[in-house]
């Protein structure tokens, strides 16, 4: 069985970070575009078309996060020995940052030791790191 977080080697991992107004992927029976959809020809008076790459509409993640949430599983993951344990967090209400997501899961060496339980509710404190969202496991401590 395929554990639904990848072993990356961060502490945690949004698994819904994506925007909601992300574009929708093409599919192989999307009709194919149109010379009316092909843009105008620019006048001679207009600028050439830049080479460079047109700036992403996706917003960076946040820098940081702040969660208000219950836990709603911990599970086993079997990726990352120093961190076996998955924990699923329901987000009830982003009190810092931008987070489309319903829920977030992260990685734990102990769940007890960290003072997780099912039905817990937590806020969590996550910061960006690149990959994903890094979250210190003795916040709750």
């Amino acid at each position: 069985m395929d554990s639904p977080i990848p072993p990356w080697p961060v502490l945690a991992l949004a698994l819904a970070c994506r925007p909601a107004h992300a574009p929708e992927p093409v599919t192989a029976d999307a009709p194919a575009p149109t010379t009316e959809d092909a843009p105008e020809p620019a006048a001679a008076d207009e600028p050439a078309p830049s080479n460079e790459p047109a700036p992403s509409r996706e917003p960076a993640p946040s820098p940081t996060l702040r969660l208000y949430g219950t836990i709603t599983e911990i599970v086993v993951h079997g990726g990352d020995r120093r961190r076996a344990w998955a924990v699923t967090l329901q987000v009830e209400e982003v009190r810092e940052g931008s987070f489309a997501g319903t829920r977030f899961s992260f990685l734990v060496h102990s769940p007890s030791k960290s003072g997780l339980e099912v039905g817990a509710r937590v806020e969590l404190r996550a910061t960006w790191v690149g990959e994903g969202y890094a979250v210190d496991e003795w916040q709750w401590r």
